[in-house]
């Protein structure tokens, strides 16, 4: 049969790692990480002003929803009802398809 030997290295002397010592100005500026944006209080709600037309808060924005089948194939389920101040003063995104 073939047996495998297995090979064991010993070091012959410890050896200490060494660092040199690099200058300041010499490093990569690190960029300030960007503090994340607090999400939308309705973020992923349903909401609707007066008017016959469904929106759903995505990123902060409102995406039309334009029929019951885009809303059923989304899985939603309840709408909330919004003053039309509020509902036009989140910015409108993308439609949904």
């Amino acid at each position: 049969m073939n047996e495998k030997k297995s090979t064991v290295f010993k070091l012959s002397e410890e050896v200490e790692p060494t660092f040199t010592p690099v200058a300041e100005e010499t490093l990569p500026k690190r960029k300030p990480r960007q503090k994340k944006a607090k999400p939308h209080p309705l973020e992923g709600k349903v909401v609707r002003g007066s008017g016959p037309a469904y929106w759903l808060i995505e990123r902060g924005k409102r995406r039309l929803i334009p029929s019951v089948q885009v809303f059923y194939r989304l899985g939603l389920q309840v709408v909330l009802r919004l003053p039309d101040e509020e509902l036009e003063a989140i910015k409108q995104g993308k439609d949904w398809d």
